[in-house]
């Protein structure tokens, strides 16, 4: 058994020695510590591009759901617009009509409203029966004889000749189409607005 003492500082001395790498192990961790940086950071990296592509296409759809939905945004108050314009002018239209409607018979229902006998000539028969707006008959026998004369005017020809034109169409081109499109429902509207005036003057009578 050796007993020799061993002083800190050759017990420090063997512990460096032993921790002294030969030249070709030293090489060879410098390799595999090259090694193990290049792939750590080649898995950071990797997960960075992932990270900013994820957000970056976050981004992405974020901005185009914002622009489509401004555009629908948009296009729904185009067409309020539109739709807004086009009811104007169909109004306009309407109250356009109802005042030379009213101005035109007017003054005829004032007139009817008077004569209270038999519209055949020379007959003061009590009416009973109405051939048209303007024509009341006490028989069948009188409106028969009266046909004749009254047919020029039955079915109230001058007004529609006079007072049913309608207005010049407005020249935007896009109120145009709402308005050609609304063609059919225009004239049903002014129809019955025609016949309810008609009715309500008659039936004052």
């Amino acid at each position: 058994m050796d007993s020799r003492q061993i002083s800190p500082e050759d017990e420090e001395k063997e512990v460096m020695d032993s921790l002294q790498l030969s030249p070709e192990d030293e090489e060879k961790e410098l390799i595999r510590y090259e090694k193990q940086l290049r792939e750590t950071y080649e898995r950071d990296m990797e997960a960075f591009v992932v990270q900013v592509y994820e957000e970056i296409e976050e981004n992405k759809k974020r901005d185009i759901q914002a622009i489509t939905d401004e555009a629908e945004i948009l296009a729904d108050a185009h067409r309020m617009g539109l739709c807004a314009r086009a009811m104007d002018v169909h109004n306009d239209r309407l109250q356009q009509l109802y005042a030379s409607m009213e101005e035109y018979y007017a003054p005829k229902f004032a007139e009817a409203k008077k004569i209270s006998y038999c519209s055949a000539p020379g007959c003061k028969g009590e009416r009973k029966t109405r051939c048209c707006f303007f024509a009341y008959y006490c028989s069948e026998r009188c409106q028969k004889s009266h046909w004749s004369t009254h047919v020029k005017i039955c079915n109230h020809t001058e007004f529609y000749s006079t007072t049913l034109h309608p207005p010049e169409k407005p020249n935007d081109p896009e109120i145009q189409v709402v308005n050609d499109n609304d063609n059919l429902l225009a004239d049903a509207s002014e129809g019955r607005e025609i016949i309810d005036f008609v009715d309500e003057n008659l039936d004052e009578k």
